[in-house]
């Protein structure tokens, strides 16, 4: 089963070995018990297309938000 890895205390965080294809987020999603998707783009990007479901979540405020999330 995936796992998210704890990153708060990871020095040496590379977004890029987080990212997932299309295909893997879909099989993620289908098999994951309750995931929650958050998109880092613009409150206007987000309003004119997104994931049924995901939770948006401008990345300027994803910093200070972090510690918010379920």
């Amino acid at each position: 089963m995936f796992e998210f890895k704890d990153l708060t205390n990871d020095n040496e965080f590379n977004a890029s070995d987080y990212r997932l294809n299309s295909r893997e987020f879909f099989e993620k999603r289908r098999t994951s018990k309750r995931p929650y998707v958050y998109d880092l783009r613009s409150s206007e990007a987000y309003e004119l297309e997104n994931i049924p479901g995901s939770h948006n979540l401008p990345i300027e405020h994803f910093e200070t938000s972090i510690y918010q999330m379920p």
